[in-house]
């Protein structure tokens, strides 16, 4: 793929760069470079790999439902800036 200087010169001026001829065209070759990268990746060859529906091997990532124990209601209200009854109370935020 060629790049002509019409395109390097509106990429520049999009970017806000004055670039020299030799920039210009230094500019030009890479841009090919990674054009040409990203045209090879467009059709990638993927007939070896099977198709998965998860690319690793899990099974069951859910921790057990366990009842256990938790601290007492006053315990976790002592430090409330204000209650009401059995829970905080915070300023209303909602008109």
């Amino acid at each position: 793929m060629s790049i002509d200087n019409a395109a390097i010169s509106q990429i520049a001026g999009l970017a806000k760069l004055a670039l020299s001829d030799t920039e210009s065209r230094q500019f030009a070759a890479k841009l090919e470079t990674v054009l040409a990268s990203v045209k090879n990746i467009e059709n990638p060859v993927t007939s070896n790999i099977p198709p998965l529906l998860c690319p690793l091997p899990l099974q069951n990532v859910f921790r057990a439902d366990v009842v256990r124990p938790s601290n007492d209601t006053e315990t976790l209200l002592s430090v409330a800036v204000d209650r009401y009854g059995d829970y905080f109370k915070v300023p209303q935020i909602i008109e």
